[in-house]
């Protein structure tokens, strides 16, 4: 050991300071020594701290100074402002948007689309059979069509209606009445609740379906029957006031004019039902019929409103009627007739008989009255 200045000792491979107490290895370029204080070098922090953003963005992470840390931030709500223009994807939820409204923009409600799609106008369908009352319609090549007052269907039909009472139920919305001229359906207006292969209009006043009208159809052929024009049969019993007929697809039409012939004859208040469209009150001059007006055998002509008016009776008697006057039913005007030698009203006398003995005394009385007047006339004779 050497003893270096300045109170060092030196040896061959260390140096020791006395006065600090370190010893110098130049070999290995370390010191040893007891040091008080920071130290030279280390790992990691003796203590842990932790780094915490503050502001709008927050978050914090805790550091050591062993390893790297990362902070998870934090943006406050309505802390900065964004320009629409820089969204360029994604998709906003119609909840985060203001509603729209008749005066703002906005949304719109899945409702509120549904409102914009519908339609008032549809084509619609109906296979429903002809005697089912609950008609069954499906529109067609639209199916935004909504029910709401004033709604229009436009529909064809399968088979002519003959239900009474008959309901329309256009998808699944529900079975409405039909109307038509401010009425519900009457007998005689069954088919306006639908007429076979014939496009009709329907409008849904809040209510139910009102008939508008339907589309022309040149390519159907109508029948007299369908205008409540028939000719027809009764076998129906003399005794039986209420006649029955048979005539195939016979509409009950108000002005249809129709002509029986009776196998019997048709007792007072007698009643005609033809084609199972209801018993209606046969009239004869303004009232109900009385007896022997139609006998048997007789084809008599009626007109229709409400009752069956008869016209006309083509029987042995009534044939022979030619004046005005009788045609119409009243008492003759027996001034008028023609008389010769030969004929009466230009009738053949034993025809004229014939006619005769069917008038009523006021009738004879009159033609009476008449060939007298005429007799006396012819021979310059008065009475």
């Amino acid at each position: 050991m050497l003893l270096a200045p300045n109170g060092q000792t030196t040896t061959n491979t260390t140096t020791t300071y006395f006065d600090s107490g370190v010893t110098l290895n130049p070999s290995t370029n370390t010191i040893a020594a007891n040091i008080s204080g920071n130290a030279a070098t280390a790992t990691k922090l003796a203590t842990e701290k932790t780094i915490s953003l503050t502001g709008d963005v927050t978050g914090s992470a805790s550091f050591d100074g062993s390893t790297n840390i990362s902070i998870t931030a934090t943006v406050a709500d309505s802390s900065h402002n964004h320009n629409a223009s820089n969204i360029t994807a994604g998709t906003i939820a119609a909840a985060r948007l203001p509603a729209a409204t008749t005066s703002a923009q906005g949304a719109m409600s899945a409702a509120d689309k549904t409102k914009l799609d519908a339609t008032n106008v549809a084509y619609a369908t109906c296979s429903t059979a002809a005697a089912t009352v609950a008609k069954v319609i499906t529109t067609s090549g639209n199916d935004n069509w909504v029910l709401k007052t004033g709604g229009i269907i436009v529909v064809k039909f399968s088979a002519t209606n003959t239900a009474q009472n008959p309901t329309f139920n256009v998808d699944g919305t529900g079975a409405k009445r039909v109307w038509y001229d401010t009425a519900l359906l009457g007998t005689s207006s069954l088919g306006y609740a639908g007429t076979a292969n014939r496009p009709m209009i329907y409008m849904y006043d809040g209510t139910q379906y009102v008939f508008l009208g339907w589309s022309y159809d040149a390519n159907t052929t109508y029948s007299n029957a369908s205008l409540g024009q028939c000719y027809a049969t009764c076998s129906t019993a003399a005794a039986t006031a209420a006649k029955t007929a048979a005539m195939s697809s016979y509409t009950l039409t108000t002005g249809g004019i129709v002509s029986v012939k009776f196998a019997n004859a048709v007792p007072a208040n007698a009643t005609l039902n033809i084609n199972s469209k209801g018993a209606k009150a046969i009239y004869y001059r303004g009232a109900a019929i009385t007896d022997n007006v139609i006998k048997a055998g007789d084809t008599a002509t009626f007109i229709y409103n409400t009752q069956y008016h008869l016209l006309a009776v083509d029987s042995a008697a009534a044939a022979l009627k030619s004046h005005p006057d009788e045609v119409a039913g009243n008492t003759p005007s027996l001034t008028t007739v023609p008389l010769n030698a030969d004929t009466l009203g230009g009738v053949n006398a034993a025809d004229y008989a014939l006619k005769f003995a069917n008038w009523n005394d006021a009738e004879k009385i009159a033609l009476a009255d008449y060939v007298i007047s005429r007799i006396s006339n012819a021979r310059g004779v008065g009475f």
